[in-house]
Parts: C-alpha cells; sequence; structure tokens
C-alpha cells in the first residue's frame, strides 16, 4: 500500500479494505499461538494495514463526512466511506486488528467511531447513527449481515482481553443483533425493507433461491453473551434447523421458542 494507489473513488473501496483488513487480522489471530518469522512479517504487514484506517478514525481527525482523509504520506490520502455499513465494517476490521496487534490506539479509534463520535440528530458513533427507531439496522436486512461480518470478529477478541469489554452485553448491541435476528423468517428469506437485497435473490441461472449462508456471524452474539444460556441454545439450534432443512437434510431439531 505504502506509495501506491488503492481507492479509485468508489464506495466499495471501503468495503473492500475492511474486508481485507478483517481478513488478513484473522489469520495472524489464528498463528498467534505457532510463532515464526512468518507469524511476526504478516503481523508486521497487519500493522501497516490497519494504521491507514487508524488515521481515519482516531478521534484527533475530528471526520465525520462522505470522505476520509489522512495527511499521513505513507499511505492515499483519501478513502470514500460515506456512513454506511462500509463504515461500521472498517471501524470493527480496526479494532480487531487492534485485538490481535495488542495495540490499544487501534482499539479506543475504533470504539471511539463506533459509539462515540458525535453524529447529526443526537447521534454518537456511526452504530447508533445506524440505528432505526424501531432498534434494526437502517440499511435492511443484508447490510446488517455486512455489518454483523465487521463487528462480530472485534466483540469477541475484545471480551477475551485482559481488560476485556463486553460490547455483546451493551444495549446498543443487543438491539441491533437482537431485533434484526427476529426478523429472519423459517425459511432463511429476508424481510425486504429499506435497502435491501429482496427477500428471494435471483441467480446467474434465473433461479429464485434462499439466501441460507446469510447471517452466520450474527449468530456469535448468542454465543458470545447470552441472556439467557437455555433460550440462547435453543436460537442457535433453531437457526441450524432451518439451514439443514433447507439444504435437504433430515431429521430436524425444532426448539420450542417463539420465531415471530
Amino acid at each position: 500500500m505504502v506509495g501506491g494507489e488503492f481507492s479509485d473513488g468508489s464506495w466499495s473501496d471501503c468495503l473492500t479494505y475492511g474486508t481485507l483488513l478483517n481478513d488478513v487480522a484473522l489469520i495472524v489471530d489464528m498463528l498467534w499461538y505457532y510463532p515464526s518469522a512468518d507469524t511476526v512479517a504478516l503481523a508486521a504487514q497487519l500493522d501497516i494495514l490497519a494504521r491507514w484506517a487508524y488515521e481515519f478514525m482516531r478521534e484527533e481527525n475530528n471526520y465525520a463526512g462522505y470522505w476520509a482523509f489522512t495527511d499521513n504520506p505513507d499511505y492515499p490520502d483519501s478513502l470514500r466511506t460515506l456512513w454506511h455499513n462500509g463504515r461500521i465494517r472498517l471501524a470493527g476490521a480496526l479494532g480487531y486488528a487492534g485485538c490481535v496487534l495488542g495495540n490499544n490506539d487501534f482499539i479506543e479509534a475504533a470504539e471511539f467511531d463506533l459509539f462515540e463520535r458525535d453524529l447529526p440528530g443526537g447521534k454518537y458513533g456511526f452504530l447508533d447513527f445506524q440505528t432505526s427507531q424501531s432498534g434494526v439496522y437502517n440499511e435492511g436486512m443484508s447490510y446488517t449481515e455486512y455489518v454483523m461480518e465487521g463487528l462480530s470478529k472485534f466483540f469477541t477478541a475484545r471480551k477475551r482481553m485482559v481488560d476485556g469489554i463486553d460490547w455483546f452485553d451493551d444495549d446498543r448491541v443487543q438491539s441491533i443483533y437482537e431485533n434484526s435476528l427476529d426478523l429472519i423468517s423459517p425459511s432463511m428469506s429476508l424481510v425486504p425493507f429499506d435497502d435491501v437485497h429482496e427477500a428471494r435473490m435471483r441467480g446467474n441461472d434465473g433461479y429464485l433461491y434462499q439466501p441460507r449462508n446469510m447471517f452466520s456471524e450474527a449468530l456469535t452474539y448468542y454465543y458470545q453473551s447470552p441472556p439467557n444460556e437455555t433460550e440462547s441454545r435453543a436460537h442457535i439450534k433453531w437457526f441450524i434447523n432451518c439451514y439443514k432443512l433447507h439444504d435437504g437434510y433430515e431429521d430436524n431439531y425444532t426448539p420450542n421458542i417463539n420465531t415471530n
């Protein structure tokens, strides 16, 4: 990245960068207990990769617009982050990288962007900004999964640290996870509202199919910080049952819970 150009001005660059940062952090995380020269070298690259996001999100930058800028000559000077799921995914990826690297600056910048940054409408942090009055994520169900993909690894890693904070137990986080998961139907279709893909998606072959691969990251919530362990196990089993049902398996488990 140093000395090169990353962004062509498209909002999708932010999504690409957040996914890359999240994936590299996961690789380093999984290799952490197998120390080698390669692991150390990869961790160093992760630090370089994450520092660009840190430049945008640290509190001193005071960024809250559609474009993020940095005057650090080692990085491209701008990235189009907008105010949507890409921004939240990137903050989650930065926080996760900080947990893996033990870099408190990265963690604090991510948490500030997610929960504290002063935004229009009396909102604090982009997670609050994108939460609707009904307690679900504003951009619809498809993009909710994108957001949870960016947050779940960070929140899981943050909880296991020495000074671990359980963000899954935070009311703002619980609202988005629980209310959104409650809107998934037994057929694994998504309730179509706001800026969302159709409840059933059409493949290249022209046939409609169920997006049953969605929301795997969201289930982390039920495992990591269940308000009621018995109910959380039932929720997980309900999802497994629905996945199995639509993959053609038999002998499915149906928990006794309200899935409306």
